[in-house]
């Protein structure tokens, strides 16, 4: 079955830039006994036959002859068609496949027509790591006259990932390439290649202050995809976080996260930003990295200079990223439920809550504390660990007689808790 007529009837997502997120793809489903109908969004409500359909959509059809060749087959030719949705729907479909369409695709590659080049490039990184075997055919179309062959070529590689390592110094070239989708696309490459990409780290950190931003965002990325080999790139990823645009921001962020304990620094000072969502992304970035991260986050609870810089929403945030490190956190949590904003307290013992059984002795301990915001916030904390804080039924039952209403009010929730949820 042929692939002409088809025009603008199929329905897909029509995002051109292989560096964005999210891909083009076959919305909607097909009914064997109806013809696929396009939804008014895309088309007019054109209807697409069902055996066309299923073509694209990568199923067998129940033509008898037809194979999977013969359809990789059609698909390869509709890489070359002159509408724009039909290209990106059968390197879609193409992409579906897999492996067994991957020897088409390499030799599409080479195709008289950029067009089929670089769908054809496009359906191999949708393939991702399967497609190994393109990887040197990949290599050449970085070198290739249409930028746009370029471009899919090196998203493709990312798309690949590790297995693509062979493919870093034509990558790293392409990092000075004069379209900046290239740029960002290599980019975004080379952290898809990962640690083995370790050697492009001074290119990578040099392409942070490209003119373009979809560059800085590729660069910041792939730092954060080397991870810990980037530390190098640490102080210029500290002056990303002040970049005008808010994704090269975030990406900044999670980069220093992803390098890890020499990034701890970094992401502290980020806590107080003046920008509170930058702040936020600092303290769940900090909880990724764990346990290393605790004396750093201690220490911005505890510093009372500390806290009159830091936004309220940021120190909640910093204690939720204390809860995702677990019992580490512990001793700083139990300091957080005296806080003097009701936010922090409140957040400190839903954290507590969160690890569990391994904060039940501290939280005992924090029943007798002179504070009676800690102790209202290690009844609940209890209250809410239910039946594995049992042994904290004698001290609870001491708190009954606080002098504090709010303690004797949540210590009496907390036991009925308890033992409730024992029976």
């Amino acid at each position: 079955m042929g692939i002409e007529g088809i025009g603008k009837t199929l329905c897909v997502v029509n995002n051109v830039e292989p560096c964005d997120e999210g891909k083009p793809v076959i919305e909607e489903a097909y009914s064997a006994e109806h013809p696929l109908q396009i939804p008014s969004r895309f088309t007019a409500g054109v209807a697409i036959p069902t055996g066309l359909a299923k073509l694209f959509m990568g199923e067998n059809t129940k033509t008898s002859g037809e194979s999977i060749e013969v359809r990789i087959s059609e698909l390869i030719r509709a890489l070359g068609d002159e509408d724009l949705l039909v290209r990106r729907s059968a390197a879609s479909a193409l992409g579906d496949i897999g492996l067994a369409a991957v020897p088409a695709l390499t030799e599409a590659l080479r195709d008289e027509n950029s067009d089929v080049r670089s769908s054809a490039a496009e359906a191999l990184g949708r393939i991702g790591p399967a497609a190994e075997a393109a990887v040197p055919v990949l290599i050449e179309a970085l070198r290739d006259e249409n930028s746009r062959v370029r471009q899919y070529a090196a998203w493709a590689l990312g798309k690949i990932g590790p297995a693509a390592r062979s493919a870093v110094p034509a990558l790293t070239e392409a990092l000075g390439d004069e379209n900046h989708l290239v740029r960002a696309d290599a980019a975004r490459a080379l952290g898809g290649v990962g640690p083995d990409a370790q050697i492009v780290v001074p290119l990578l950190t040099e392409a942070l202050r490209d003119e373009d931003l979809v560059v800085r965002r590729g660069a910041a990325s792939a730092l954060g995809e080397i991870g810990p080999a980037a530390a190098a790139a640490i102080p210029v990823l500290t002056e990303a976080l002040r970049d005008e645009d808010p994704g090269v921001q975030r990406n900044a962020v999670y980069a220093l996260g992803k390098i890890g304990v020499a990034a701890v620094p970094a992401l502290i000072e980020a806590l107080g930003d003046e920008n509170s969502y930058m702040g936020c992304f600092a303290a769940d970035a900090l909880g990724r990295i764990g346990p290393a991260a605790v004396p750093a986050l201690i220490e911005a609870l505890r510093d009372g200079e500390a806290l009159d810089k830091i936004d309220t929403w940021v120190s909640v945030n910093a204690v939720s990223a204390l809860a995702e490190i677990g019992p580490a956190a512990v001793p700083a949590l139990i300091e957080a439920l005296g806080d003097e904003n009701h936010l922090v307290r409140a957040d400190a013992a839903w954290a507590l809550k969160k690890i569990g059984v391994a904060a039940v002795p501290a939280l005992i301990e924090a029943l007798a504390d002179e504070n009676q915001f800690v102790r209202q916030g290690a009844a609940e904390a209890l209250g809410g660990i239910g039946p594995a804080a049992a042994a904290a039924i004698p001290a609870l039952t001491e708190a009954l007689r606080d002098e504090d209403p709010g303690v004797r009010l949540l210590a009496r929730g907390a036991l009925s808790r308890i033992n409730v949820e024992q029976e």
